[in-house]
């Protein structure tokens, strides 16, 4: 597979999505994700998270965290994360599911625009010759 090369913006998006991922895996839920013109604000300003900085020299991003007895487990994340980055992963193929419910449309007996729509749509469509 060829070798995919990302500008500097998406290599630090990438870096930092790769970062909370693998910090969910780990324990750490950073429910809240926010960002400033140099900087990533990953988890709750007011209780733990971790900010990734900008910088010129590769990652791109320094993770610094608020809760320094995490500082270890933080710099584990970070080395997986940049693995990822550097083979160019980007998180494999995900599919989306959903549940779809219809709701039966309703109209007042006295609706003029009831029976209309309803002829509208129990139309049967004409293949061929009739």
């Amino acid at each position: 597979m060829p070798s995919m090369q990302f500008d500097l913006s998406t290599t630090r998006m990438l870096l930092a999505d790769w970062f909370a991922r693998l910090a969910r895996e780990a324990g750490l839920d950073f429910a809240q994700r926010g960002s400033s013109g140099k900087a990533y604000t990953l988890g709750n300003p007011s209780v733990f998270n971790v900010i990734a900085r900008f910088t010129d020299n590769p990652p791109f991003l320094e993770f610094v965290s608020s809760d320094k007895s995490r500082d270890s487990l933080v710099a584990d994340i970070v080395a997986k994360a940049v693995g990822h980055v550097e083979r160019a992963d980007l998180g494999g193929i995900v599919w989306y599911s959903t549940g779809l419910h219809e709701v039966d449309l309703t109209f007042s007996p006295f609706s003029m625009i009831g029976p209309f729509l309803r002829r509208l749509g129990n139309q049967t469509r004409i293949v061929g010759w009739r």
